[in-house]
């Protein structure tokens, strides 16, 4: 999760959405047809539109639910791949533990 964290966070910096997608930009007060609102409609389009197309296909049943909330989307799959609590302490220590020197 942390690499495709990484590259969607330069992905949506580059396009111009990188606040959308992780609910720092809210959508404006107003009707949809303010300038505004419609800006962020467009904005959040594309915040949807770049997770959706970085991800495998195996994946897209756990952002189904959030076809037009690029921040449901983002919250789903970090609460999914993150590892957090006592369970991800104990893999990483298991991984670390299985790491073995290359012999030289």
């Amino acid at each position: 999760y942390d690499d495709w964290e990484f590259e969607m966070c330069a992905e949506m910096r580059r396009k111009g959405v990188l606040g959308v997608a992780p609910g720092e930009d809210v959508r404006p007060m107003g009707s949809d047809n303010t300038k505004a609102v419609k800006a962020w409609i467009a904005k959040r389009d594309v915040a949807t539109a770049t997770i959706i197309l970085r991800l495998d296909p195996t994946q897209f049943a756990h952002i189904r639910d959030f076809e037009e909330d690029p921040v449901g989307m983002w919250e789903r799959l970090k609460g999914t791949h993150q590892s957090s609590g006592l369970g991800g302490v104990v893999v990483m220590w298991r991984k670390f533990y299985a790491l073995c020197k290359p012999v030289e």
